[in-house]
């Protein structure tokens, strides 16, 4: 994975903050049965050895993963058949997610969260780059370019500058619906959708 996005206040054109919490998906390319020892994916491109993977709702951690060929070797035989198209991914790594932690009235918006992102050293984006809230808390999200024209709730935020190895600065801001009561510490995932390339070296 060559782009990460970043919390605790970023600034542009920086390489500070707080990389957030990821997950790694794709999805079998082929039926795996149980006492299967590999998988087949669509993608194993962000996979590793030693990852803790879900495998629909079974466990398994990742012993080799061969990216030309897309097989991701196991270190322990399936205990479960899979069906071709069964979502695999990364077991959720919740230790530092984007979240608004101070209570927000009912009815009412949070203030603005500063967020960063950028690629890793050596790649940069070479098209628009998508951000889009998503998860069960999607619709309380809404995100900013700028930090004062705001996307719909929900809605996807698109960046067409060239992403690279600085910080490119977005926001985001959470709202409670009147129905609810006041809330603490409520957090969201971002799906990131971008063309990323090497960068020439010097």
């Amino acid at each position: 994975m060559y782009i990460h996005v970043y919390t605790d206040s970023p600034t542009s054109g920086g390489t500070d903050g707080t990389q957030v919490s990821e997950e790694i998906s794709t999805t079998l390319a082929s039926a795996a049965a149980i006492g299967d020892t590999t998988i087949t994916v669509d993608d194993a491109t962000n996979f590793y050895a030693a990852l803790s993977i879900k495998i629909d709702s079974e466990i398994a951690t990742i012993s080799s993963v061969d990216y030309d060929t897309n097989v991701i070797t196991l270190t322990a035989d399936l205990t479960v058949a899979h069906s071709s198209s069964a979502t695999v991914k990364s077991v959720s790594n919740e230790s530092n997610p984007i979240t608004y932690s101070d209570s927000v009235t009912a009815g009412s918006e949070s203030g603005t969260i500063n967020l960063g992102i950028r690629t890793e050293s050596g790649y940069a984006t070479t098209g628009s780059t998508v951000i889009t809230p998503n998860g069960t808390t999607a619709s309380y999200w809404a995100l900013s370019a700028d930090g004062s024209t705001w996307k719909d709730y929900g809605a996807a935020l698109t960046i067409t500058s060239t992403i690279s190895t600085t910080n490119t600065l977005f926001y985001a801001k959470y709202k409670s619906i009147s129905t609810e009561l006041t809330l603490h510490d409520k957090s969201v995932n971002f799906v990131v959708a971008t063309t990323i390339s090497a960068t020439s070296s010097s």
